[in-house]
C-alpha cells in the first residue's frame, strides 16, 4: 500500500497557480549571497583537475569555431560563448553563469519537495541547498556538474508534477516534453546522464501512469506513452550532435569519447581517485585501513595494461575497452574485490570542497599545474580551512543519514520515492568504472529532497512495516561500511590542512 501524502497538501497539489510560495525569498537569498562569496574567492584563479581543460576547449572553440574535445559538447560551448561575448573576462563571466544556475537549482529542489512531500519540506529544502558546502563548488568551478544539476533538478520536478496529477493535459504534454530535453541536454554535458536517462525512463512507465483514470491496463498504457514521449525527447535532443560527431569519427559516437580513458583509470591494476592526489591513505593502525589496503591488494604478477594513443579517438577507446574487459575476464575477483573500495569512495564524506579547500592557491605568476590548485589564501589558512572541511564533512554524513530516514520512513507522494530511487539508481553504475566524490554530485543534489521530508516530518511518527525499516537497516549499513572504510583517507585529508 502506498503512503497517503501529508496533511500539508490535503487542500490540494503544491504549488499550483503559485510564482514564489511563501518562505522561498529567504533561502534563495542566502544561496545567492553565499555563493557569491566564494565566487569572489575564485575571481582570477584556475582550479586543478578538468577545469583547465574545459577552459582551453572553450577558447580554442571561441578562437577557431571548432570543438576537438572528448567529452560532450555543452559545457565547453557555454565556456566558448562566455569568451566570445566577453573576451578576456569570459571564465569569470561563466563562474557568474554558473553562481546564478546554481540559485536556479536551489528553487527546483525546493519545488521538487515540495511536491514529493510538503511546502514545509519545500522550505528545509531550499535551506539545505543554501547551506550545503560539498556542492558548492559546483557554483563556481568550471566543471560540468553544475550544468547537469542545473539540467536535471527542472527535469525531476516536472516529472513528478505529471505524476502526482498537478500537471494535466496539455500541461502534461508540454512538461514531459520539456523534461525530456532538459535530460539531453544533461546527456549532452555529462555522458554519465545516460544513466538518468534510462531510470527515469524506467520510472516513467510506472510513476506517469498513476494519474491516469480506469484499471491497470489504462494506466500502464498512460505510463508508457507518456515514458515514450519523454524519451523521444530527450534523444530528438541528442540526435544531433551524435549524428555529427559519428560522421566525423567514421564510426558511431552517441556523445562523448571518454570510455577509453575511463576503462583505463577503473579496469586495471592501479587504484586511481583524484580526491585522493598527495593523501597517504595506506596509514597503518587508522581502522579501515588494513582492509582497505587487501581489497585494493593486486594479486603477484599482475601488471598495469597501457593505455595507447591511437590517432583515431575511436579506434583508440575500442582498443582501452577491450583491453579493460580482457582485464576484468582475467582477475574477475580483483575486479569485484576493488568494486567495494569505489562504493566507498563514491559516498565517501570527502567532496570537492574539502578537496579544494586542502590544496594550495594558484601561482599566478607560474605555468602548467602550478598555475592550479584550490581557493584564494584566505580560506586555505587554518583558521578558516579547518573548520570549514570539518563542517563539510559533517554534512556529507548527516545528508546521508537524513536522506535514508526520509526515504524509507517518512511518507511521500506515490512516485516520489521511486523517483528518488531512480536518482540513487542513476549513480551507482559509476562505481563499476571510476569513482569519487565529483561524480555524485547530480545524485548528492536530489538527497536534499528526502533529507528535507525527513525534517519537516521530525515530529510526526515513521513509517511502519518491514520492508520500509529493513530498507533503511540496509542503508545504514552500507553507510558504516563506506565510512569505515574512509577513515584513512579523511584522516589524511585534515593533515594536508
Amino acid at each position: 500500500m502506498r503512503p497517503h501524502p501529508p496533511k500539508e497538501h490535503a487542500a490540494g497539489p503544491p504549488l499550483s497557480g503559485r510564482w514564489l510560495p511563501s518562505g522561498w525569498a529567504a533561502p534563495l537569498l542566502c544561496a545567492a549571497v553565499l555563493r557569491g562569496l566564494w565566487l569572489m574567492s575564485a575571481a582570477g584563479g584556475s582550479f586543478r583537475g578538468d577545469e583547465p581543460a574545459y577552459v582551453a576547449l572553450g577558447r580554442t572553440w571561441s578562437e577557431l569555431g571548432a570543438y576537438t574535445g572528448q567529452w560532450p559538447p555543452l559545457h565547453p560551448m557555454l565556456i566558448a560563448a562566455c569568451v566570445s561575448l566577453f573576451g578576456d573576462a569570459g571564465e569569470t563571466a561563466a563562474r557568474v553563469v554558473l553562481t546564478l544556475l546554481s540559485v536556479w537549482s536551489c528553487g527546483w529542489l525546493m519545488a521538487l519537495a515540495s511536491r514529493a512531500h510538503s511546502e514545509r519540506a519545500g522550505r528545509c529544502a531550499g535551506w539545505i541547498a543554501a547551506l550545503y558546502l560539498p556542492l558548492l563548488p559546483f557554483a563556481h568551478v568550471l566543471l560540468s556538474e553544475g550544468l547537469t544539476i542545473a539540467l536535471l533538478t527542472p527535469a525531476c520536478t516536472l516529472l513528478l508534477g505529471v505524476a502526482i496529477g498537478e500537471l494535466k493535459g496539455h500541461r502534461a504534454t508540454a512538461a514531459l516534453t520539456v523534461a525530456g530535453a532538459a535530460v539531453g541536454l544533461a546527456c549532452l554535458t555529462k555522458e554519465a546522464s545516460l544513466f538518468w536517462l534510462v531510470t527515469l525512463t524506467l520510472w516513467g512507465a510506472w510513476a506517469l501512469g498513476l494519474p491516469a483514470r480506469g484499471g491497470g491496463g489504462s494506466r500502464a498504457a498512460a505510463g508508457l506513452r507518456r515514458a515514450a514521449l519523454f524519451f523521444g525527447a530527450a534523444a530528438m535532443t541528442i540526435a544531433p550532435w551524435s549524428a555529427r560527431a559519428s560522421a566525423d569519427q567514421g564510426s558511431f559516437q552517441l556523445l562523448g569519447r571518454t570510455a577509453g580513458l575511463n576503462a583505463y583509470m577503473g579496469w586495471n591494476r592501479d587504484y586511481i581517485n583524484f580526491d585522493h592526489v598527495g593523501l597517504d591513505v595506506a596509514q597503518a593502525g587508522v581502522p579501515g585501513a588494513a582492509l582497505r589496503a587487501r581489497l585494493l591488494a593486486p594479486p603477484a604478477g599482475m601488471a598495469q595494461w597501457p593505455f595507447e594513443f591511437l590517432p583515431n579517438v575511436a579506434e583508440r577507446n575500442q582498443v582501452a575497452v577491450a583491453a579493460g574487459r580482457a582485464f576484468i575476464q582475467d582477475a574477475p575477483g580483483f575486479f569485484l574485490r576493488t568494486r567495494a573500495v569505489k562504493v566507498a569512495d563514491l559516498i565517501t564524506p570527502l567532496s570537492y570542497m574539502t578537496r579544494y579547500l586542502r590544496m594550495p592557491p594558484p601561482d599566478p605568476g607560474a605555468t602548467g599545474v602550478q598555475a592550479t590548485g584550490g581557493y584564494c589564501s584566505v580560506l586555505t589558512s587554518p583558521s578558516f580551512s579547518v573548520p570549514l572541511t570539518l563542517i563539510s564533512i559533517a554534512m556529507v554524513m548527516a545528508l546521508a543519514l537524513l536522506a535514508a530516514y526520509g526515504a524509507t520512513l517518512v511518507p511521500l507522494y506515490p512516485g516520489a520515492a521511486g523517483l528518488l530511487a531512480a536518482a540513487c539508481a542513476s549513480t551507482a553504475p559509476l562505481a563499476l568504472v571510476v569513482a569519487m566524490s565529483r561524480f555524485r554530485a547530480p545524485g548528492e543534489a536530489l538527497l536534499i529532497v528526502p533529507a528535507a521530508a525527513a525534517l519537516a516530518s521530525l515530529r510526526r511518527p515513521p513509517l511502519r512495516g518491514l520492508l520500509r525499516r529493513s530498507l533503511f537497516v540496509l542503508a545504514l549499513g552500507l553507510l558504516l561500511w563506506s565510512w569505515t572504510l574512509a577513515i584513512a583517507p579523511v584522516l589524511a585529508s585534515l593533515e594536508k590542512l
